[in-house]
């Protein structure tokens, strides 16, 4: 379908999740080293974002890529300011989670949501 604007159902996403999922945050950890001599340091910056968090079904779960305890966090791409990785952790209700693996839902060019396999850090 050439010409179809795949912005529009991104935005219906972020309304859709912001409405039924919760408010969280992607933490992100960023190494920093003035010096090669000198000790790294670690700064966190926390960035707010709308997900819809549930179980994996039980035919999902194979005890080895997808743990009985992993839970799936979809994440609207529009508005997140930035994409999520896997060194990144998702904090949700106060837990951290970290996060597994991040797949991107994008049936064309535009990505319209990230689905954030995580688990308890």
């Amino acid at each position: 379908m050439s010409g179809y604007d795949y912005n529009k159902i991104a935005k219906t996403a972020q309304r859709l999740v912001k409405k039924f999922g919760s408010t969280q945050k992607i933490r992100r950890t960023a190494l920093t080293q003035t010096n090669p001599w000198e000790t790294p340091t670690t700064s966190d910056t926390d960035y707010s974002c709308d997900a819809v968090i549930t179980n994996y079904s039980s035919r999902e779960i194979d005890g080895v890529n997808i743990l009985a305890t992993d839970r799936r966090a979809v994440v609207p791409a529009a508005g997140l300011g930035i994409v999520p990785v896997s060194t990144d952790r998702l904090i949700v209700d106060s837990v951290t989670y970290t996060i597994a693996s991040v797949k991107n839902i994008k049936p064309a060019s535009v990505v319209i949501a990230y689905e954030l396999q995580v688990r308890t850090a």
